[in-house]
């Protein structure tokens, strides 16, 4: 009779990790935790721009943990872009606001495409500030 292998996966927010709060041999953190029977997890309603402390172990076959867990860190992506639209315009140029996210960003892509495909990009850019103003287009042309 075959057993499926299972596995304990807790994670947390690692801002809430101090030495305040750790205390040697207890998790005294809030950790999250669910059990998987496969070796891959995908982790839902985590918080943007947020670093968190996830770590695994491999359980026996009464559900506890047989082996140490093993631990990492990692940083969630950013949200996506909220409230984008067209500011103002010119005959040969657009500019394009939206919404700064709650937390800090390093920087936005800003990408300009073509109408004759979402291949073809027009104009790519970094912008600091949740604006940016694309310059020299074509006058009377469609833009993505």
């Amino acid at each position: 009779m075959s057993v499926d292998k299972q596995y304990k996966v807790e994670y947390t927010p690692a801002t809430k990790i101090s030495p305040e709060n750790l205390i040697p041999g207890e998790s005294s953190l809030d950790w999250n935790g669910l059990t998987v029977s496969k070796n891959s997890v995908n982790l839902k309603s985590l918080e943007p721009l947020t670093k968190y402390r996830i770590r695994v172990a491999a359980l026996g076959k009464l559900g506890q943990v047989r082996s140490g867990f093993r631990e990492i860190e990692m940083m969630t992506d950013p949200a996506p872009v909220k409230g984008l639209k067209l500011y103002r315009s010119g005959i040969r140029w657009l500019k394009f606001v939206w919404d700064a996210p709650d937390k800090p960003v390093d920087g936005y892509e800003v990408t300009l495409l073509d109408e004759i495909g979402f291949d073809r990009v027009k104009d790519a850019r970094v912008s600091e500030t949740p604006n940016y103003r694309f310059e020299g287009l074509e006058a009377s042309t469609w833009y993505r």
